[in-house]
């Protein structure tokens, strides 16, 4: 019988212990498991790929604010030039424009 202040477990061929630093059960039961999960090779891949697919979320998000950044920029630019254009066609007609 396990006490609940320690989380037992072997590896390697030696027994080693963990302390829970709790006298609760239900405490001392959610240490034992993250220990054991640790030790889990499936559960290990589990949280690589979900590490991994962290890291291209915040990638693509990054990715699309940086899009969305350049195109409001791209269309600052096209409407500024679109202006400069019209003024010139405009004094081309001989029709006096004020510059702001």
């Amino acid at each position: 019988m396990q006490l609940p202040q320690v989380a037992l477990h072997y590896e390697n061929g030696k027994k080693s212990t963990v302390s829970c630093k709790t006298r609760s059960w239900a405490e001392a039961e959610k240490v034992r498991q993250a220990e054991l999960d640790k030790r889990d090779p499936v559960k290990k891949e589990l949280a690589r790929i979900a590490e991994r697919e962290a890291v291209k979320a915040r990638r693509r998000e990054k990715s699309i604010a940086v899009t969305e950044k350049y195109y409001a920029k791209w269309v600052k630019a096209r409407l500024r030039q679109l202006e400069d254009e019209t003024i010139i066609a405009l004094q081309k007609q001989g029709t006096r424009v004020s510059m702001l």
